[in-house]
C-alpha cells in the first residue's frame, strides 16, 4: 500500500543567492514530494528550466521536472526501496537562456517504520481458582514512533501513551485461574498508530500456563480397642495427590491418651505417600479419640478415629440391683450351709464368676415340698403328712426337712 506523500518545500534557487539545506525525517516507504522553486536575482520567478533530483546516499535518480511559471519544480519520491539513514538528494539546473546552472542539496532522514512487538512473563502452571499476575513488556522495534499504545490482556486494557522508536514499555495484569485443573491460554494485544503515517499498528501474544491439580489427603491407622493402661501404636497415612513436592506440617491431637499432642512434619514428591507411625498410653477412659490435621502449600486435610478403652480387670463381685431378682446375700449358720453353697462361696471369694449346679439354678424359682413321714409309738403306727411348703430355695427345704426329722427324733425318744 501506497503511503501518502511528505511535500518538501526547499529553499529558493537562486544565481545570487547562498545555498539553502533544508533536513527533515520521513518513515521508509512513504511517497515524498520534493518541491523547488528558481527566481531570478531579483526574486522574480524563472519558468521552463529543467530540474534535476539525485539520491546521492543510494545512487538513484529519482526524477526530473520542468520549472512553472512560478518557478517551482517537484518530483515524488517513493521511499520503499531506500536505505534507512540519512540521504543527501542532490538538486540542479541545466543551463538555459540567461541562466547558469546551479545546484543545492538537501538531507532527508528515512526511518525504518514502528514495529510493536509483545513479550510476557507468566507463571506455566498456577493453583486452581487463585490469582496471578501476567507482565507484558511491549517494544518498538522500528525507528518511527508509535503512538498512543494501548495493552489489553482478555477485556483489561492500560495505555502506555507515545513509544520512540528502540524503546520499550510494561503494563502488569491480574488474572484468576480456573477452578478445574487443565491447559489454558490468554490473548495479550497491544495496539497505535504510526508517526508520520497514521497506519495501525498491532501484536498479539498467547499466554499459555497450566491449572496444576493438587491436594494432600491424611488417614489414621489405629486398634479399635486398648486395654486401661496400655501402650499402643497408631499411625498417620499422609499423600500428596499434586503435581508439585509440598511441605506438610502434621497436628495430632489424642483425647484421652497420653501423650495428649504430637506435632511433626514432613516433604512429599508429587504422587507420593508416608506412613507416619506413633505410640501413646491409655488413660482410664471410656474411648480414646485421635484428631489429626496436615497443612502445607496452602492445603488443609483432617480425619479422625475413635479407640474403645477395656479395663484392665473384671469387678470382684456383682452389686445387686432391683432388676436382676437376686436377693442380696444373707448370712447363715455353717452347718445349714450346703456343699455346693460353699463351693460357690469360695469361688466368689477368689473373684471367680459363681458356677450354677442344678439345684442353684432354681434358686428364683418357687417350689412346693411333699413330706410323709411314719412315726412309730410303741406298737401303734401313726402316719404324718405335712402340708404343702414353699420354699424360695434348695438350701431352705434343706433346713425345713432337718427340722421335721429332728422332731420325729424327738418323739421316739419318749
Amino acid at each position: 500500500m501506497r503511503r501518502k506523500c511528505l511535500v518538501v518545500i526547499l529553499a529558493l534557487l537562486s544565481l545570487t543567492a547562498a545555498l539553502a539545506v533544508a533536513q527533515t525525517k520521513i518513515v521508509e516507504g512513504q511517497l515524498v514530494t520534493i518541491t523547488v522553486r528558481l527566481t531570478d536575482e531579483n526574486g522574480g520567478p524563472i519558468a521552463g528550466v529543467l530540474v534535476h533530483f539525485l539520491d546521492e546516499t543510494d545512487g538513484v535518480e529519482i526524477g526530473t521536472d520542468t520549472t512553472d511559471s512560478n518557478g517551482y519544480a517537484s518530483v515524488v519520491w517513493d521511499t520503499s526501496s531506500a536505505s534507512a539513514g540519512t540521504h543527501s538528494i542532490l538538486i540542479w539546473t541545466e543551463e538555459a537562456d540567461y541562466v547558469e546552472s546551479t545546484q543545492t542539496r538537501v538531507s532527508i532522514e528515512i526511518l525504518t517504520p514502528a514495529e510493536l512487538r509483545l513479550s510476557v512473563t507468566a507463571p506455566a502452571a498456577v493453583r486452581p481458582g487463585s490469582s496471578f499476575v501476567v507482565r507484558a513488556t511491549v517494544s518498538n522495534v522500528g525507528q518511527a514512533a508509535a503512538q498512543e499504545v494501548v495493552v489489553s490482556l482478555d477485556g483489561q486494557a492500560k495505555s502506555i501513551g507515545d513509544l520512540e522508536g528502540g524503546k520499550n514499555t510494561s503494563a502488569e495484569f491480574t488474572t484468576a485461574s480456573p477452578d478445574e485443573p487443565g491447559d489454558y491460554s490468554l490473548t495479550l494485544q497491544a495496539s497505535g498508530t504510526e508517526w508520520g503515517t497514521g497506519r495501525l499498528l498491532s501484536a498479539t501474544a498467547r499466554v499459555y500456563y497450566r491449572v496444576k491439580m493438587e491436594g494432600i489427603a491424611l488417614k489414621i491407622r489405629a486398634p479399635y480397642s486398648v486395654r486401661e493402661g496400655e501402650t499402643f501404636s497408631f499411625s498417620v497415612d499422609v499423600s500428596n495427590v499434586g503435581e508439585s513436592p509440598v511441605s506438610v506440617s502434621i497436628f495430632i491431637e489424642l483425647r484421652g491418651a497420653e501423650p495428649s499432642e504430637v506435632l511433626d512434619s514432613t516433604y512429599l514428591e508429587p504422587g507420593s505417600n508416608q506412613a507416619l507411625t506413633y505410640e501413646a498410653k491409655a488413660e482410664g477412659v471410656e474411648e480414646i479419640e485421635i484428631i489429626a490435621e496436615a497443612r502445607g502449600g496452602g492445603l488443609r486435610a483432617t480425619d479422625r478415629a475413635t479407640i474403645a478403652v477395656i479395663p484392665s480387670s473384671p469387678p470382684l463381685t456383682q452389686q445387686p440391683n432391683a432388676t436382676s431378682g437376686i436377693p442380696p446375700p444373707t448370712e447363715r449358720p455353717s452347718d445349714l450351709i450346703s456343699p455346693q453353697d460353699a463351693t460357690s462361696q469360695s469361688a466368689l471369694a477368689q473373684g471367680y464368676p459363681e458356677v450354677q449346679t442344678p439345684e442353684r439354678q432354681g434358686y428364683n424359682q418357687d417350689r412346693t415340698i411333699s413330706v410323709n413321714i411314719s412315726v412309730a409309738r410303741g406298737r401303734a403306727e401313726t402316719s404324718l403328712s405335712t402340708a404343702p411348703v414353699l420354699a424360695g430355695g434348695g438350701s431352705g427345704g434343706v433346713v425345713l426337712l432337718i427340722a421335721v426329722l429332728r422332731g420325729i427324733w424327738r418323739v421316739n425318744q419318749r
